[in-house]
């Protein structure tokens, strides 16, 4: 019997104890909880908010992205077309350029072949002076010669020395 005396004595003392300490220290301890409670729930709503703050930058990074991969699309279709009205507008240069080079060679073809004929006609006109005088100087005696030296002066209006 004396196990459950002190049994319930020490049980009276716990309950004692709880009591004196609740009564001291509950409404510091009370507090205490609220008070962390309070902390963790601030703690939790800031990393929430830094939460969705991370989020909306992501999103916004996410559409940068999309953005940046839309422009580069673009630039190379851009860069593309440009090519490909540069290779147009070359060509057509190009083809400009050579109907030019052909004309001024044609042109330069002709004025060459107009001075070939032209030099040709001179010097056709010198042999075939060369040939008269030398038929002329054979074929003519000195009675011949005097006739038509006269006819001349005659025609010119000139007078016989």
């Amino acid at each position: 019997m004396t196990n459950l005396f002190e049994f319930i004595i020490g049980l009276i003392n716990l309950a004692l104890l709880a009591f004196l300490l609740w009564k001291l220290f509950g409404k510091a301890v009370k507090g205490a909880l609220t008070e962390r409670e309070q902390e963790i729930r601030s703690k939790v709503e800031e990393a929430e908010a830094m939460y969705s703050d991370a989020k909306a930058e992501f999103d916004k990074y996410q559409n940068l992205v999309n953005n940046l991969e839309d422009k580069q699309a673009e630039l190379v279709e851009r860069a593309q077309r440009l090519a490909a009205e540069h290779r147009a507008s070359t060509a057509v240069k190009a083809k400009q350029e050579a109907e030019d080079i052909v004309s001024k060679v044609k042109s330069d073809m002709e004025d060459a072949h107009r001075l070939a004929k032209a030099q040709l006609r001179t010097e056709i006109a010198k042999a075939t002076v060369l040939q008269a005088k030398a038929i002329l100087t054979e074929n003519i005696d000195e009675s011949i010669h005097q006739n038509i030296l006269e006819k001349f002066l005659s025609t010119v209006g000139g007078k016989r020395c």
